[in-house]
């Protein structure tokens, strides 16, 4: 039985990248010898098992034959005499076709290496074209690595788009790839790439749009400042949402595209909201220090300010990193300024700070609200005053 290092990780040490995970490779072993060794199983589909002590996977070899359509119509096989260039076969690109051994030496089978220095992107087999999910992948790697997809490979990207057989990626394999992808130092590299093969028209028809296709465009500019940043995932499908919207010719409404947009991604239903409240109220957020008080009141109603304080201040986080071409970052600056002041400062008036229990007990709700509403009201003219 021996044990390599393969995948992403190995990868990820010859270009220099930090890796989360590490992936091994067990050749000539059998589910028996891991049990008895103290491994757990966890896969379903095919054997892998966790290490007792790193709780890091090891894969037994394995081979695998389509059996039906889809990233998951495929039949596993597993024995023993599987070697490591057969199971190395049916991976996607040759620059995850790569092991190590126990000793440190790099088995390399396929030309992965030289397609690292090369920055290439390119099928071990023509297997490849089994599984569409790896069109997707081939788009999320170039943006997460900034390489291009060798021309055989598009080319057979090309083929596997016009068999159909993108229709069975479930929206969470899609939203996955592209959340990853976006979070990239190359997101325009993914829609570039899936424009190259087809796929664009077939997965997201809204983004066909040339803005989508320049790293230079605002989107891209913008986004890159959350690069790597996991805890910001919200904030990028905002200001994709937001962009798209504003390059977008078609004349449905900004609602409509939206929705159809994250419906396509699985977007979660409080990043829903958020975008949908960033492109409703941009213009009002961006000169909140110049509304009348009373407007400003209803628009941090309408974001729900006083309930989720923080999404008033993610929502101003997006405007203070975009480019504004109708004000400067000193009046951005004041805005944000002036919203974080007056959100802390009118989140303390309520009805239990105005009213007591016994009065509040024999008012109508109606009369404690517009009491409230009142005082912040003017607490808000007070510190624009200050300005």
């Amino acid at each position: 039985m021996k044990i390599f290092q393969v995948g992403g990780s190995v990868r990820d040490e010859i270009i220099g990248r930090a890796s989360k995970d590490r992936d091994w490779l067990v050749v000539g072993g059998s589910e028996k010898e891991l049990l008895d060794t103290g491994f757990k199983r966890v896969g379903k589909h095919f054997p892998v098992f966790l290490h007792p002590q790193t709780k890091e996977e090891y894969a037994l070899a394995r081979t695998e034959t389509k059996n039906n359509i889809g990233h998951t119509g495929f039949e596993t096989s597993v024995s023993k005499k599987i070697t490591l260039e057969e199971d190395l076969a049916r991976r996607d690109f040759t620059i995850n076709a790569i092991a190590k051994n126990s000793k440190g030496q790099l088995i390399d089978p396929f030309g992965g290496l030289q397609d690292i220095e090369r920055n290439i992107l390119r099928h071990v087999t023509t297997a490849f074209k089994e599984d569409p999910l790896r069109i997707l992948r081939a788009a999320r790697f170039s943006a997460t690595l900034g390489f291009r997809v060798a021309k055989e490979t598009s080319l057979l990207m090309s083929q596997m788009v016009d068999s159909g057989e993108l229709k069975s990626l479930s929206v969470e394999r899609v939203e996955r790839e592209f959340g990853l992808a976006m979070a990239g130092n190359w997101p325009s590299y993914f829609f570039q790439t899936l424009k190259k093969c087809g796929a664009i028209s077939r997965l997201f028809p809204e983004v066909d749009l040339p803005e989508l296709y320049s790293e230079h465009s605002q989107l891209f500019q913008t986004l890159k400042k959350y690069c790597g940043l996991e805890d910001k995932t919200a904030e990028r499908y905002v200001i994709f949402c937001f962009f798209v919207t504003k390059y977008s010719r078609a004349k449905t409404s900004k609602t409509l595209k939206i929705k159809s947009l994250t419906k396509k991604l699985n977007v979660p239903k409080n990043t829903l909201e958020m975008i949908l409240l960033f492109n409703e109220y941009y213009d009002k957020m961006t000169r909140i220090n110049e509304l009348e008080a009373e407007s400003i009141l209803s628009l941090l109603e309408a974001v729900d300010a006083f309930r989720k304080s923080n999404r008033l201040l993610q929502l101003m986080g997006i405007i203070e990193l975009m480019e504004h071409s109708h004000l400067s970052p000193p009046q951005i600056s004041l805005s944000i300024r002036f919203a974080t002041d007056l959100l802390l400062e009118t989140k303390k008036i309520t009805a239990s700070k105005i009213f007591t229990k016994k009065e509040i007990a024999s008012k109508h709700y109606s009369e404690i609200t517009l009491t409230v509403r009142n005082e912040r009201i003017k607490r808000i003219e007070q510190i624009r005053n200050q300005l």
